[in-house]
């Protein structure tokens, strides 16, 4: 298309000094008329965004008798004002300083949201977050803008915000703190961690929500587990999702015999169960189902429902390993549901397996689900 059209400028010379030539082949190669602009600021293009706005009308006397966004970008206060809000959006998330740069110099007469903060803050863009405090005389931003950067594993940006939070920002409150380390350490980042930790705490407090293995290394050297029961039932099932046998071994290890009231174990079990199926980890459910507290699971009444759901949840997951492990033990329960869940996500593996095993149960559910919906039972 433009070798065509360089074809034709160069036969006809005079045409390319035309002002309206120029306009029509712009607005024929130029982008969409009805391109939202934020959706632009994605390429990251500022040429991109010189061309939209040189195709907006700027005002409504301009605008031309088709509609279009370009009708209204820049003519419209409120349609102006949230594209701006969208645009420095997605512009701060991505780490685009020409882009934030050029949004400024644009839109002129628009107040920076509190957005821009919070999507460069949760992108890692310092840099960004500089130009905006310095440029944005305005800009406010509370607690939020901080857990985030924290919750992404930004040390760097965390320490920024903190140091140059504004007035009446104490930084992060007591909960805010917990949330922010809780979710550091299931990222593995134990120097932010401690940054963010008060002197008069120990950092693994907060290792309740599946840290990370090497998280989980560094309670058991330092000697954390080791009075800790009930900070260490939880990490079965922490380490059975990383797929680390040796971190299962050494926390049950580590406070074996179990003591007389283990109920937490028992529970963290039966997690750590169904999340090696759910991950696919055959040896991993082979040793918990070995172990003596498996027949505990099994003889109590408390634990049915997720037994039975153990063939679904590795079905999920495409994990016919496991569901075949589940089928020689008796525990594939819950056909049809895998069955279903097996379609809805695509296991085709899955889907393969239930009806080589199954195809009897599961045409038999079908045809009374079918009865049911025709308004007919059997006798």
């Amino acid at each position: 298309m433009l070798t065509i059209v360089r074809f034709v400028l160069q036969v006809a010379p005079a045409n390319a000094a035309l002002e309206q030539t120029t306009n029509v082949i712009s607005n024929f190669l130029g982008p969409p008329p009805n391109l939202l602009f934020h959706k632009a600021c994605e390429f990251g293009s500022v040429t991109l965004l010189d061309w939209i706005w040189s195709a907006s009308c700027a005002t409504a006397a301009d605008r031309t008798p088709s509609w279009s966004l370009n009708n209204f970008l820049r003519s419209d206060p409120h349609y102006h004002k949230w594209q701006f809000s969208k645009s420095l959006e997605v512009a701060a998330g991505r780490g685009e300083l020409p882009l934030v740069e050029w949004l400024f110099a644009h839109f002129s007469g628009c107040e920076a949201p509190h957005n821009p903060m919070y999507w460069a803050a949760k992108g890692g863009n310092l840099d960004i977050l500089e130009w905006l405090q310095v440029n944005c005389v305005r800009q406010q931003w509370g607690t939020d803008i901080m857990d985030i950067a924290a919750r992404e594993g930004y040390l760097d940006v965390v320490k920024w915000l903190y140091h140059n939070r504004p007035e009446g920002c104490m930084g992060l409150s007591e909960s805010d703190v917990e949330s922010a380390i809780t979710h550091v350490l299931s990222i593995g980042n134990l120097e932010l961690a401690e940054w963010l930790l008060s002197t008069d705490r120990c950092v693994f407090d907060y290792a309740v929500a599946w840290p990370r293995a090497e998280v989980i290394e560094k309670m058991l050297e330092c000697g954390y587990l080791q009075f800790n029961d009930h900070r260490a039932a939880p990490l079965l099932s922490a380490s059975a999702h990383w797929g680390r046998m040796d971190l299962v071994c050494s926390v049950v290890q580590l406070h074996s015999p179990l003591p007389k009231d283990h109920k937490r174990w028992v529970d963290n079990w039966v997690i750590a169960a169904e999340t090696a199926c759910r991950n696919g980890h055959v040896p991993m459910l082979q040793w918990l189902m070995a172990h003596p507290l498996w027949t505990e699971v099994c003889e109590s009444t408390e634990y049915g429902r997720n037994l039975a759901f153990l063939l679904p949840d590795a079905a999920e997951g495409g994990h016919v390993e496991v569901m075949e492990f589940l089928y020689c033990n008796e525990l594939s329960d819950q056909v049809y549901h895998a069955m279903l869940i097996a379609i809805k996500k695509g296991q085709t593996s899955s889907v393969k397996w239930l009806l080589d095993r199954y195809a009897r149960e599961l045409d038999a559910k079908t045809a009374r689900d079918g009865g049911r919906r025709s308004g007919y039972t059997s006798q």
